[in-house]
């Protein structure tokens, strides 16, 4: 959704703010029965029949493959409690259209950007985050990174700049490739299909 983010913000001048969920993964809850074995060198007692005991698991868990299921599945309740839905394209973005207001939810794990085109609403759904989760707040998205993009906005001329530059030059270090040289692309407008730089 970042194109969409990028295209919402400049044309209508919106706020964009970002929270990070604090131990997102233990607000869902278990959709099944499933149990743990205490680890090895550890005890939780036996039973009368003298079978080691095991702890019923209540709270989604990091490492359960079905935790961020489960996280989505809380989070879009809450959601769905502010007013907002998942779009069709893409079900980890809601909206809410309220007059001539507007509100989008992206979600990436349990990171979450929030772009409105009114400061109240966004700041009462922020209040409405704050009594479901813990949450770190990060405030205006504006010159500093979301998801390893720096993001500068200029709300006035609406206008959006990002820039993955620091992402990528640690891509390019990471395997070792921080020396490489650039070379042409062709572009998909160039009718002879010549090698011209893009």
């Amino acid at each position: 959704y970042g194109d969409m983010d990028r295209e919402i913000s400049a044309a209508t001048r919106a706020h964009v703010h970002t929270v990070d969920i604090n131990l997102a993964f233990l607000y869902g809850d278990m959709d099944r029965e499933f149990y743990l074995s205490p680890p090895t060198g550890v005890s939780w007692g036996v039973d009368a029949a003298g079978r080691p005991l095991v702890r019923r698991v209540l709270k989604a868990l990091y490492g359960f493959r079905q935790s961020p299921r489960l996280f989505h599945d809380h989070a879009s309740r809450v959601f769905g409690a502010f007013g907002l839905e998942p779009t069709l394209a893409d079900p980890c973005l809601f909206v809410l259209h309220k007059g001539d207001v507007t509100l989008y939810v992206g979600m990436y794990v349990d990171d979450f950007i929030i772009v409105s085109t009114d400061l109240v609403l966004l700041d009462s759904f922020k209040a409405h985050l704050g009594r479901h989760f813990e949450y770190k707040n990060r405030e205006p998205l504006c010159g500093r990174e979301f998801l390893g993009i720096r993001v500068d906005v200029d709300r006035d001329r609406g206008f959006v700049h990002l820039s993955g530059d620091r992402y990528l030059r640690d891509l390019l270090a990471r395997h070792d490739m921080s020396d490489a040289k650039p070379v042409g692309t062709p572009r998909a407008d160039d009718k002879e299909g010549s090698l011209a730089a893009a």
